[in-house]
């Protein structure tokens, strides 16, 4: 089983920045650079995981199961456009 938790009251309603990682990881190997000195570089980080690898959401409004969008249609968020 694989279980993922989403705080989801408060991300129908609060919009979160993306997280960025250092432009190291992408302009360095192990702190050596292999870019050029003034090359920037954008790192987010995120992570999708594929529907089919989730067993079920951990919700402020308890366990979330497939399918997911009927699931989280009847949670009574408050904006749900």
């Amino acid at each position: 089983f694989r279980f993922m938790s989403a705080p989801l009251a408060a991300a129908s309603i609060v919009p979160r920045p993306m997280a960025s990682r250092s432009e190291q990881e992408i302009t360095a190997i192990g702190g050596v650079p292999i870019a050029a000195a003034d090359v920037r570089a954008w790192n987010p980080a995120f992570d999708i995981t594929p529907a089919h690898l989730i067993s079920g959401i951990i919700t402020e409004f308890g366990v979330l199961r497939a399918p997911y969008r009927a699931a989280l249609a009847a949670l009574p968020l408050m904006d749900q456009r």
